[in-house]
């Protein structure tokens, strides 16, 4: 029977074991121990500090417990400590590791190897819109629409889905924070069903907030474009966490992509552009974790501006001044991010505003030049001095009174 060998921490001289847990630093150092048996107290492997026990099969003893102690050099490790064993009551470690399954290389190709059609874009029915999106909203893509409470981004994607069903698109809308009653009624405040008669009554919804179902309700209908309202109140089974958290956020924001570009799990049988709306803080910066914005492709904002200045608002909760610019967050992978227009606000939508000539940049508009008096008035007015000035008594007709 091999003897027993008990841990000797050579720091503090202490008699320690996995049991009866000796001084802080000691107790560390075992749990690093435990976690890589092969590694040695000077990080070096088995040269030094750490030697394994020998195969019980081949000297006839029974198997002692793990490792033991060995007389090394000092090491720097946990303040000092040269060496330590585990005790025969740690099993754990006995467990062969399971090996790494093998990895499958990527497809490698030339990128002159590639004959694509180009980037297939979509008309949105909306001509401002069409100009920030460098030429219509791309398909199998996903977009993030931002905006503070009330800035009209439900409005505007109310307005393009059923402008972009009536020119024969799929569009549905997933909308989880309002009923189909609701819906029904805002379609018909925005006049909808009298601007785009069929595609008003062909645009699809839902009322779900699960993404998952969002997701395989999309690929049932084949719809072309899905806008969700809004990211922040998706759930899903498969993460934990409550509406709005980070990882629901992160997750319906990446899945919704996935769907988009057809890839994983997600097999489109036709192109699918999603739309995902988002919220703007007081400061105008988009909430919610940056994996959510960098997971897409593209970022786009509505922000209150003042029409003679055309200055955003520094607070876009309270600063609504019925005037909305719809630009480019920073990011847009399939266009340029200088493109911008504007919208004025009314009780029944969005309607394109284009500022004057002369305004904006940080100036007052120029006011208008007025009109040069006509010639009949000018005669008026002197013939009137005139008299004036005759009636005016002077010094010479004094002097004859």
């Amino acid at each position: 029977m091999q003897e027993r060998r008990t841990p000797v921490c050579s720091s503090c001289g202490g008699v320690n074991s996995f049991i009866l847990a000796g001084p802080e630093m000691c107790e560390q150092f075992f749990r690093v121990v435990r976690r890589q048996p092969a590694l040695t107290a000077n990080g070096l492997g088995r040269s030094r500090g750490f030697q394994p026990d020998e195969d019980p099969e081949e000297d006839g003893e029974e198997e002692d417990g793990g490792l033991h102690v060995s007389q090394g050099p000092r090491s720097d490790l946990g303040g000092g400590l040269a060496s330590a064993a585990a005790s025969e009551d740690d099993e754990d470690d006995e467990e062969d590791e399971e090996e790494p399954e093998p990895v499958e290389a990527a497809a490698v190709a030339r990128v002159s190897s590639f004959r694509g059609g180009g980037i297939q874009r979509m008309p949105s029915s909306e001509p401002g819109v069409d100009h920030v999106f460098s030429g219509g909203i791309p398909k199998n893509h996903a977009f993030m629409l931002a905006a503070s409470p009330g800035g009209g981004k439900s409005t505007l994607c109310r307005q393009l889905a059923a402008g972009m069903a009536e020119s024969g698109l799929r569009v549905m809308i997933a909308a989880g924070e309002e009923v189909g009653d609701i819906a029904h009624e805002e379609f018909k405040r925005l006049k909808l069903y009298k601007r785009f008669p069929k595609g008003a009554k062909a645009v699809l919804y839902t009322g779900s907030d699960d993404t998952d179902a969002i997701i395989a309700a999309a690929k049932l209908a084949e719809v072309d474009v899905l806008f969700v309202d809004s990211l922040s109140i998706l759930t899903s089974t498969r993460v934990q966490g409550a509406a709005g958290e980070k990882t629901q956020v992160n997750y319906a924001a990446y899945h919704l992509m996935q769907a988009a570009h057809a890839s994983n799990e997600y097999e489109a049988t036709r192109p699918l552009t999603i739309v995902m709306i988002s919220h703007v803080t007081k400061e105008g910066s988009m909430a919610g974790p940056n994996k959510a914005k960098h997971w897409t492709d593209g970022a786009f904002g509505l922000e209150h501006v003042h029409p003679s200045t055309l200055e955003a608002s520094e607070d876009q909760e309270k600063g609504v001044t019925g005037y909305v610019r719809l630009r480019v967050l920073g990011k847009y992978r399939r266009g340029t991010t200088l493109h911008h227009c504007y919208f004025r606000m009314t009780p029944h939508g969005l309607v394109r505003w284009e500022p004057k000539e002369g305004e904006g940049e940080g100036k007052e508009a120029p006011p208008a030049a007025r009109a040069a008096p006509k010639k009949a008035v000018v005669k008026k007015a002197a013939g009137a001095k005139k008299l004036a000035a005759k009636k005016t008594p002077t010094k010479a007709s004094r002097a004859r009174r």
